[in-house]
């Protein structure tokens, strides 16, 4: 079984964007929104909000999640936290 990196345990979650088509949030604590146009996940640092179109969750697990779509324009908190 793998484990998520000590980073990503002690200090929240990890956000890797992989070219324009796909993110991996490794930290994540839940779903709060899933639609073509946007998804939001709960992390330790606040609601990560993940944007662009087609979107789709790809996969899901305890404690990651893999985002992929046609385009993803950004992967961010709100500004005032």
């Amino acid at each position: 079984m793998c484990a998520l990196p000590e980073d990503v345990l002690t200090s929240g979650a990890r956000v890797t964007m992989m070219g324009r088509g796909c993110v991996l949030v490794e930290g994540q604590r839940g779903v709060v929104e899933l639609g073509q146009l946007r998804i939001r996940l709960r992390t330790a640092q606040g609601i990560l909000s993940v944007t662009g179109t087609g979107l789709r969750l790809k996969e899901l697990s305890s404690d990651a999640a893999m985002i992929d779509g046609e385009r993803i324009d950004a992967a961010s908190y709100p500004e005032s936290r």
